[in-house]
């Protein structure tokens, strides 16, 4: 398990064995917070001073050994106060996602984005799939269908 503590007197991330086990050890090594474990449960991610993405490797064997800390990316959109973290890193560990907010001056346009709803999809997909065949029939009329069968057979 991977948690945040001020135990210390600032934000740090430890680590500590689940459902039991003693001890626990200091993953962050200048204050963080939001930890995210990776998918495969072999490294540590966390955020440190707000805006610096961090990854820690860890194994597990006889206990935990922690690697030095490593900065992966600096961002903005890593900053937000007591809130669960406003990242996730995708299966394979190469790839980061962040929750990013737009302000009304990045906008190009002045009104907010839109949901478009469609109601009846099945309908407008029937008649496209009618209009098709009527192509196709008038395309290949069953003379030249049938002709073409009569020489195969041949």
């Amino acid at each position: 398990m991977a948690y945040r503590s001020d135990e210390s007197g600032r934000d740090e991330i430890y680590v500590r064995p689940l459902p039991e086990g003693a001890g626990r050890w200091q993953a962050s090594v200048d204050g963080g917070t939001k930890p995210r474990w990776s998918r495969a449960g072999r490294e540590l991610y966390y955020v440190q001073g707000g805006t610096v993405l961090m990854s820690v490797s860890v194994s597990t064997g006889q206990g935990v050994a922690l690697g030095q800390p490593q900065q992966l990316f600096q961002s903005g959109d890593l900053r937000s106060t007591n809130s669960p973290p406003t990242y996730d890193v995708s299966p394979d560990g190469q790839r980061f996602v962040t929750v990013s907010r737009v302000t009304s001056t990045e906008r190009s346009e002045p009104e907010p984005p839109k949901i478009r709803i469609v109601g009846n999809w099945y309908e407008e997909f029937r008649d496209r799939e009618q209009w098709k065949s009527s192509v196709l029939a008038s395309e290949f009329p069953p003379s030249r269908v049938t002709s073409y069968k009569s020489e195969c057979r041949q």
